[in-house]
């Protein structure tokens, strides 16, 4: 049987994409960006971004990111932040055919090493992390 913590493209580790939705705090983002490129060199990192708050500039000096606008509004608890993040999977899917994608918004940031976390995340039988309950009261 396959081992299933490598990639499907090959003997390597596998391909991981971080999809990091953001609105605001550039300085922060890229700070992150360089946290998930030290900790992940084969990873790629799509930045969807909202600028009705904050511009973001359209490259980055790293072949391995992108930051592309999505124009939707996507204030919290919204639709448009769900059809953003699918549209987001959609374009990591189209661009890069990865094994894993992992969501992540601008305000996170990894408090172990990603290497490892990947490997976990390839060889779980499922889900994994914690799930809870949300209480939410629509504006």
């Amino acid at each position: 049987m396959e081992s299933r913590s490598t990639s499907r493209h090959g003997d390597g580790p596998p391909s991981v994409v971080y999809v990091v939705l953001t609105h605001r705090d550039w300085p922060q983002v890229k700070r992150l960006i360089g946290a998930i490129l030290a900790s992940s060199p084969a990873g790629r990192i799509l930045v969807w971004h909202d600028n009705r708050q904050e511009d973001f500039p359209n490259t980055f000096n790293d072949p391995r990111v992108e930051i592309r606008l999505h124009g939707l509004k996507t204030d919290w608890g919204s639709w448009d932040l769900v059809a953003a993040t699918l549209l987001a999977f959609t374009y990591a899917r189209d661009r890069f055919a990865p094994d894993l994608v992992c969501l992540i918004s601008g305000q996170d940031y990894p408090i172990r090493p990603l290497g490892p976390w990947e490997e976990e995340a390839m060889s779980a039988d499922s889900w994994i992390g914690d799930a809870e309950a949300l209480s939410y009261m629509p504006r």
